[in-house]
């Protein structure tokens, strides 16, 4: 058995070191084509800042405590800005991205995003073959093939089949979003194979989780907005009614002056002040829940728009050139270097 000895090994390195420019050759062409191979895909980003019902600690001490992953903010949010990647990832908000209509860098229409993946979505070409593989080993014990998707047939996010589960796993990576535990800033990033289509996406994610999280805020404020515009519509009623009644009282009874008569429309009088009482009192209420239902309403910032990438994000076709290099390069010398110390095993 070969003992380790450097300078054995680097003369046998230094005769074999033709092999070494003819395997990192074949390994630069293996990543062309497989660099070549994967479609490219493009990256958009938006970034947005929204402010906080209240916030914590300022200063020094909150950087420090958000850098240290401490959250010492007294927002009463239930929902923290720190869920919100959850929210995105969630299959209601997803689902809904994928049935945004979308329009490809060349014009072309779609009904919606789902409809651009089914006919636009490109595979490796390895991929590819698989894909059909499976496909043909599922036929052969399968007598009922899966219907494709519909924009008619909305997916249900209760109750997915597990094609619609693949086709949500494999969405959630396209859809990123990230929060800047310092600053607050919320950063949402699409990634789609057509630029136009991930500038549409990033910018449909930013405007569905706005929306989000004002409904969430105002929630509240919403219902209690309703609540009274209700009873100040049956308030208006009443008072309605009840000055009906008094002018029809005092109509018919003009030129009657008998106490009983005067009595019931003095009854009357104040039967319908004190309904426009309540009647005003309640539409004073509506004003204000109308102004907590805006001042609950967050205020969002655009600090980058999204826009059109013009180079793709992906494949890194030089980190790949690199890599298969490196694989070429180093493989060849752990392969030599096997052969001295396993020559009995190894073909000369």
């Amino acid at each position: 058995m070969y003992e380790f000895d450097l300078a054995t090994l680097l003369r046998t390195l230094n005769e074999k070191k033709k092999y070494f420019f003819i395997n990192t050759g074949i390994a630069i062409i293996i990543g062309l084509i497989v660099a070549f191979s994967i479609p490219k895909t493009y990256k958009s980003q938006i970034r947005l800042a929204s402010e906080s019902p209240k916030s914590g600690l300022s200063g020094g001490m909150g950087a420090v405590a958000a850098m240290a992953g401490i959250n010492l903010s007294t927002n009463e949010d239930a929902i923290s800005p720190e869920l919100y990647p959850t929210i995105v990832a969630s299959n209601k908000f997803l689902i809904d991205l994928l049935y945004l209509p979308v329009k490809n860098k060349e014009g072309k229409s779609y009904p919606s995003l789902l409809a651009f993946y089914q006919t636009e979505t490109k595979e490796a070409w390895w991929s590819a073959g698989i894909n059909s593989v499976i496909k043909g080993i599922k036929s052969l014990f399968t007598t009922n093939t899966e219907l494709s998707f519909s924009s008619k047939n909305r997916i249900n996010p209760q109750q997915l089949t597990l094609k619609e589960e693949a086709l949500l796993k494999s969405f959630k990576q396209q859809i990123i979003c990230s929060i800047d535990k310092e600053t607050g800033v919320i950063t949402l990033s699409a990634l789609s194979q057509d630029p136009l289509v991930a500038k549409n996406l990033a910018e449909a994610a930013a405007v569905k989780l706005q929306k989000f999280i004002t409904d969430y805020r105002t929630n509240k404020a919403r219902i209690d907005l309703q609540y009274y515009s209700t009873l100040e519509k049956q308030f208006y009623e009443k008072y309605k009614h009840a000055q009906q009644s008094y002018i029809e009282f005092s109509d018919s009874h003009n030129d009657l002056f008998l106490k009983s008569y005067t009595t019931k429309e003095t009854d009357l009088e104040n039967q319908m002040q004190n309904a426009f009482n309540a009647y005003a009192q309640m539409k004073q209420q509506v004003g204000i829940a109308e102004g907590k239902v805006q001042e609950k309403t967050p205020a969002f910032t655009i600090v980058e728009d999204a826009y059109v990438p013009n180079r793709a994000d992906s494949p890194k076709k030089l980190l790949l050139l690199i890599a298969f290099s490196f694989i070429g390069f180093v493989g060849t010398g752990i392969w030599f270097y096997l052969r001295l110390l396993f020559p009995a095993i190894t073909p000369q």
